[in-house]
């Protein structure tokens, strides 16, 4: 059961004890499953002695018939496949290629378009590579994703852009001698400039080409991210739940009565209101002083550096200085008073928090969770996989709830 990654067995069978006595007379067991899980042999099957059970995968409970054990582990069939084509698009490789060789003359500029023809031509032949690693494993992929990628990497391989850049590099990149573009452009030019039209189409063509496969790449990355991981999920479901059990706990074996605590924060809040008062003054004081001298300078210097638009910018700069700082001081005393208004807001809170209602929740969620294992228990593909995922991420969403707001009563009590 550890490797799925539920743990929360005695809330579990909680959940199942529904008339609360700690007994499990709803559920159905064989005689030899019930001898097995009464470790005591009183003839009664407690909730503690269900929960061992459950956790050492003695038994498993489906719609209240308790069998034996079958364990839960989970396969989820491509999912492997998948992040390893994520890491390949990821890591196909993209260049920040020459855009521009329209300024360049003569050799310049013959050097310039065919160094950018070989850039682009290896970087196309390396995700030519990428494309076609990712179309051979996904090739006996029966999930949409997998469906999808397959589909997206054999459409880039056929593309028209790509597919007439071939020949190119079978007759002109790996053959420059052969009869092509690369011949010398300089032949045939009466004006002394080089003729560069046809490494120009090459140049187009091979831009086109490397934008359908990095635009193929770019989508097999994105298809393949956040990938349904339910195993996850279940962790980090249960991992909630725990934490928030755990508030409950320390909540229940606080010493200070919910109206101590109450009383506690409302003493607090009076504090921080008290702080209020009369904020702005001595702010304004200080201000007034730090503007006077700014506005001073201002004035001095603005005005030619004579005293007297110093004076008057001392005068602006008192009325500015003790505007801005009552401005400050406000700011100070709305924090005082949010303060006080949420600690009273959590006193109230904590005066009516009922912590069997969270207690009730987390048991139901932890039998909805434990319920979800059946539906991904063993073999399963990426699809179910998405749909069990959300599932529990759904219950998490639940559980988050309670989490926080226990954790946020706890810390009321914590206070001090």
């Amino acid at each position: 059961m550890s490797e799925v990654g539920f743990t929360n067995f005695n809330l579990l069978a909680r959940s199942l004890d529904k008339d609360k006595n700690g007994v499990m007379n709803e559920l159905q067991m064989s005689t030899d499953i019930k001898n097995r899980v009464d470790t005591d042999r009183d003839g009664k099957v407690t909730t503690k002695e269900l929960s061992s059970a459950l956790r050492e995968d003695a038994v498993e409970i489906n719609r209240g018939q308790v069998s034996y054990g079958k364990g839960f582990n989970v396969h989820t069939e491509g999912l492997e496949t998948l992040r390893n084509v994520n890491k390949i698009a990821n890591n196909s490789t993209t260049y920040a290629f020459q855009s521009s060789y329209g300024e360049l003359k003569g050799s310049a500029r013959v050097d310039a378009i065919k160094s950018n023809n070989r850039e682009y031509s290896s970087a196309i032949r390396q995700m030519e590579s990428s494309l076609r690693s990712i179309n051979q494993i996904t090739r006996y992929g029966n999930d949409s994703i997998s469906n999808n990628v397959q589909s997206l990497s054999r459409n880039a391989l056929n593309d028209a852009s790509y597919t007439r850049m071939i020949d190119f590099f079978n007759t002109v990149l790996d053959n420059p001698n052969s009869g092509s573009i690369y011949q010398d452009p300089f032949s045939n030019s009466p004006s002394g400039e080089p003729d560069t039209s046809g490494l120009e189409v090459q140049n187009q063509n091979l831009r086109h080409a490397y934008q359908s496969l990095n635009s193929a790449l770019r989508n097999i990355e994105n298809t393949t991210d956040n990938l349904p991981d339910v195993k996850q999920s279940i962790r980090s479901t249960d991992n909630s739940i725990t934490s928030a059990f755990s508030n409950i706990v320390a909540i229940r074996s606080d010493s200070q009565t919910p109206a101590q605590v109450k009383q506690k924060l409302y003493v607090k809040a009076d504090g921080e209101q008290a702080k209020v008062t009369g904020r702005a003054l001595p702010y304004a004081g200080v201000g007034a002083g730090v503007g006077a001298v700014a506005g001073a300078a201002i004035g001095y210097f603005a005005g030619g550096k004579n005293t007297k638009t110093a004076m008057i910018g001392a005068g602006i700069g008192l009325t500015a200085g003790a505007g801005i700082s009552a401005l400050i001081g406000k700011s100070v005393d709305k924090s005082h008073e949010n303060k006080g208004k949420e600690l009273k807001a959590l006193g109230d809170e904590v005066a009516n928090y009922n912590p069997d209602e969270d207690s009730n929740k987390l048991e139901s969620e932890s039998s909805n969770l434990y319920g979800e294992l059946f539906n991904i228990r063993g073999k399963t593909d990426i699809d179910n996989a998405r749909v069990s995922t959300n599932n529990v991420n759904g219950i998490k969403a639940r559980v988050d709830n309670v989490n926080q707001r226990t954790a946020r009563i706890l810390n009321g009590y914590k206070m001090q």
